[in-house]
């Protein structure tokens, strides 16, 4: 069976970044890019709809077009586009069960110094069961191509390993050339007050932690000798190390175990909320296995 990598897309300059990162990972990948767009027709809906012709020509003619663009463009891509009706995210979940990836396109710089995660974004990362890809305008210049060196950063917990998210990251390292950055942070002990926190005992914790990232990594390495890896654990916020790192990186892969549901709907988790809306590069969020909670 050949492997598909499903696109959410919708004309806006997001998904456009989005479409043309999407493009390159199908190349790189042999797969084939599926152009979805979704749209629901609701009661208070004004201009296009589906009930018009006009309507459908113009909704099942914007994947078409994305499709045959990037086509254009990528010498070699294989790309199909369709418009499917449904609520977005549900429909984009269905269409990506059995795909190898799904990509959807975020916005730029909210108020709070932070990229904005549409709400179609963050249900496909909550709810569904494939890898996604979150891809905003700016992090992604397929004429410059990856950043000089740039790594592919995992950020791993070693209380959960992840099968998963381990092969997601080793794969794309592999098939990049680049190199594998696999971060590992916990919080520092808190010191009672007036004290420091001895220095001999954060550097025995860090290097137990590091043996153990090392010990978890073996497999991996040895399935994918060409991949350099470097190990790092170290005590502090995880969101704040990947952050920073995710400025030097070409990729960040994150992991999302059984999202649990809130007032507000599903959550997700707060490192992976944190990397989809501050991490200054494309962000994959790899769903647990079952069974891996």
């Amino acid at each position: 069976m050949s492997r598909t990598i499903v696109l959410g897309y919708d004309g806006s300059p997001e998904s456009t970044a989005a479409a043309d990162w999407a493009a390159e990972e199908a190349l790189r990948t042999e797969a084939f890019l599926r152009v979805v767009y979704a749209w629901e027709w609701q009661p208070y809906s004004l201009g296009i709809t589906d009930a018009t012709p006009d309507g459908r020509a113009f909704m099942d003619e914007l994947p078409v077009g994305e499709a045959e663009r990037l086509m254009r463009r990528y010498r070699g891509l294989r790309a199909g586009g369709e418009r499917v009706s449904g609520a977005p995210a549900t429909a984009l979940i269905d269409m990506a069960r059995s795909a190898a990836l799904l990509v959807v396109g975020s916005r730029g710089l909210g108020k709070m110094h932070g990229f904005v995660v549409g709400s179609v974004a963050q249900s496909v990362i909550a709810r569904g069961v494939s890898p996604v890809a979150l891809v905003r305008p700016g992090t992604h210049l397929p004429e410059a191509g990856p950043p000089e060196g740039g790594e592919v950063l995992l950020g791993h917990d070693l209380r959960h390993p992840a099968r998963r998210l381990l092969d997601a990251a080793f794969e794309a390292a592999d098939r990049r050339g680049a190199p594998l950055r696999v971060v590992h942070a916990w919080p520092e002990p808190r010191a009672l007050p007036g004290a420091a926190t001895d220095p001999d005992t954060l550097r025995a914790e860090e290097s137990a932690r590091t043996t153990r990232l090392r010990n978890t990594l073996a497999p991996w390495r040895e399935s994918h000798p060409h991949v350099t890896v470097r190990a790092q654990a170290v005590a502090g916020k995880p969101t704040d190390l990947l952050l920073q790192e995710s400025h030097h990186a070409q990729l960040l892969l994150v992991g999302r175990r059984t999202a649990r549901h809130g007032p507000l709907g599903p959550r997700i988790g707060h490192v992976t909320q944190a990397a989809m809306q501050h991490a200054v590069c494309p962000v994959e969020v790899v769903p647990e296995e079952e069974g891996e909670a």
